[in-house]
C-alpha cells in the first residue's frame, strides 16, 4: 500500500430518529465539502432531553479524508466516476480492460 496523508475533522451530526442516522447525516454533509472520505470514528454520543423525552440524538465523529497535494490527484478529482450513493469505503479503482496487465515488479 502506498504511503498516504489524511486530514482529520471533528463534527457532530443530529437526528430525531437515532444515533446511527445522526452519524449518517454528518457523513453526508461532510461529503459535500470534502472528497475522498476515508474513515469515520464515533467519538461520543449523547441526547437532548426536553421536558422528559429524548428530542434529539447527537453523534460526534472524527472523519478523515485524503489530503490533497497541489498537482496530485485523488480518484474523485481526476475524472474517475464514483457513484455518489455509495460510501467512500465502497470505492474501488476502475478495472483494467481485458488483456492489459501491469508489468511484473522488478
Amino acid at each position: 500500500m502506498a504511503d498516504s496523508v489524511y486530514n482529520v475533522v471533528e463534527l457532530i451530526g443530529t437526528s430525531t430518529d437515532s444515533w446511527e442516522q445522526a452519524a449518517a447525516n454528518a457523513v453526508r454533509e461532510a461529503a459535500r465539502a470534502h472528497s475522498d472520505l476515508r474513515v469515520a470514528e464515533v467519538i461520543e454520543q449523547d441526547v437532548l432531553i426536553e421536558d422528559g423525552p429524548v428530542t434529539l440524538f447527537r453523534t460526534q465523529l472524527r472523519l478523515s479524508f485524503t489530503h490533497a497535494v497541489a498537482g496530485a490527484c485523488a480518484p474523485s478529482r481526476c475524472g474517475v466516476a464514483r457513484n455518489p450513493s455509495t460510501r467512500s469505503s465502497d470505492w474501488s479503482p476502475p478495472r483494467r480492460p481485458p488483456g492489459r496487465t501491469p508489468p511484473a515488479p522488478g
